[in-house]
């Protein structure tokens, strides 16, 4: 791979084999965990939320208790190396990095 390697989207497939049972972080403030069996750990400034992650054709889902309903968010991933970008309609949303989960 280049070392200026571009940002390119991931299909479901490759969500699936390159993300899940990893985590994507900034490494200071948040982790988001890709449990194998559809749990989803946001660790956020010390705080554990559990969720669920699920895949939307290309797109990757999370949802998560809110007010008593489930919330749901889906975002495309784009990845570069082991720089991953949330992004919807092409546009960042949020960035981390792709790691092996704690």
């Amino acid at each position: 791979m280049a070392l200026d390697e571009p940002f390119h989207r991931l299909s479901a497939e490759e969500i699936q084999r390159e993300i899940v049972g990893k985590a994507v972080t900034d490494e200071a403030h948040w982790w988001d965990v890709f449990l194998p069996n559809g749990v989803l750990k946001l660790l956020e400034d010390g705080e554990l939320t559990l969720a669920q992650w699920s895949l939307d054709d290309d797109a990757l889902c999370f949802t998560f208790p809110f007010r008593g309903r489930a919330a749901r968010e889906c975002f495309e991933i784009w990845r570069s190396k082991e720089l991953i970008d949330y992004r919807r309609d092409g546009i960042p949303i949020l960035e981390g990095v792709l790691r092996e989960p704690r």
